[in-house]
Order: structure tokens, then C-alpha cells, then sequence
């Protein structure tokens, strides 16, 4: 998993002690180690369990079965949950469910709805203030990915010490057309793993930013 290196929180402690001296191997590895890693390319990359998602802050949720599917508290803010299943089998709702528990927490939703089905209905039945929750509707997943990227730049701007959560929701990935589909020129001309590629460089363009967003 990769962690900025200011955020991660060495747990490095190398004594003066001779590691010859240190008798059980178990504790031997461990100093070792990290010594060995230390040197090559700085303590910022050492961590021990105990210090592992320290620096890391949780929607919470409270539902205990999902709480031990998680192995955590909850959903670990500034990350990408992708929910994947059939149709109909509760994907909108939910992601509705997890913002409105950002909403309860005093915090921002926005959704970015690509396949024009989105219901008013649904939503009150999940969100507690529909008023208060952005949605957008972009033709193509391009466009979809451009308004997301926009959001988070505007979530830093709203909230520049990061103090509340937010949830943007992509609805959905499978159901975006890209630009060739649209353009009568290139359509049906799509390229083997193009989408993925679009989603791989989107990723990698915004993940810092979830991050540094609390998203």
C-alpha cells in the first residue's frame, strides 16, 4: 500500500545496542530489518504493525457485521471503494447508505451520475437532506472523471484544514459511454483496455487528492 512519505510514521527505534547480543531471532529480524531497509532508503518506510493506519481517519459506520468485513471501524477516508455486482443488486443504494452516514457526520456528498437514471425517491429514502447533496450529469466517463477531479479541487478550496468527510459517488463506471461512442465518427472503434486505461490514469491523478481531502 502506498503511503506519502510525510505521512507515514516511522516506528524505527535502533538502539546502540550490538544486534549479536539480541538472542531470540524473532527480535533479532526485527531490529535488523529495519536497519538494513533504514539505510538503504530512509526510516520514512519503516513501520511496525502497531503504527499501520495510524494517520489514517474512518468513516464510521454502525453495522458490526460490516465493521468485521472491513477488518476496521469503518471506510478509510481518502481511498477508492469500488462496489461491484449484478444489476439490481443494490450498488445505488448502497452508496446512497454510505453518504448519507458522511451526511450525518457533517459532511459533503456529491454524486456524479453517468447513466441518467437517478430518482429523487430513491435518494430520501437514504439521504437525511437531499437539499444539500450536488448532482451532476455528464454525457461521456471523460467528462464524469473531469467533474469528479473538479469536485475534489473544490473540496480543498471549501475546506482547507480538511476537517470534515466527504463522499463523491461515480454512478456508475459500467454504465458511461466514452467520447468515441458519442462522436458518429468513432463509434463502436474502441480500443482493447482503453477504458481501463482511462480509469488507471484518473487514479493516479486523484489519489493524493482523496487523500488530502479526507474523501
Amino acid at each position: 500500500r502506498y503511503m506519502p512519505r510525510g505521512n507515514r510514521r516511522s516506528s524505527l527505534k535502533v538502539d546502540k545496542d550490538d544486534s549479536a547480543t539480541i538472542l531470540d531471532p524473532r527480535l533479532r529480524f526485527f531490529k535488523e530489518s529495519a536497519e538494513h531497509v533504514a539505510k538503504q532508503y530512509g526510516e520514512e518506510v519503516v513501520s511496525c504493525v502497531a503504527d499501520e493506519d495510524s494517520n489514517i481517519k474512518y468513516l464510521e459506520v454502525p453495522d458490526l457485521s460490516l465493521q468485521w468485513c472491513l477488518g476496521r471501524k469503518g471506510f478509510a477516508l481518502g481511498r477508492i471503494l469500488y462496489v461491484m455486482g449484478f444489476e439490481g443488486s443494490g450498488k445505488t443504494s448502497f452508496s446512497l447508505w454510505i453518504a448519507s452516514i458522511a451526511q450525518k457526520a457533517g459532511g459533503i456528498v456529491a454524486i456524479v451520475e453517468t447513466e441518467q437514471a437517478s430518482s429523487s425517491e430513491h435518494m430520501k429514502y437514504y439521504l437525511e437532506d437531499t437539499n444539500s447533496v450536488r448532482i451532476f450529469h455528464p454525457e461521456t466517463i471523460e467528462d464524469a472523471l473531469k467533474i469528479t477531479n473538479d469536485t475534489l479541487d473544490l473540496f480543498q478550496k471549501i475546506d482547507p484544514e480538511n476537517l470534515m468527510p466527504k463522499v463523491i459517488i461515480l454512478d456508475s463506471i459500467a454504465g458511461s459511454s466514452d467520447e468515441r461512442n458519442e462522436d458518429p465518427d468513432t463509434v463502436g472503434q474502441q480500443k482493447i483496455g482503453g477504458f481501463s486505461k482511462v480509469l488507471k490514469d484518473f487514479t493516479n491523478v486523484i489519489k493524493n487528492k482523496l487523500k488530502k481531502t479526507n474523501t
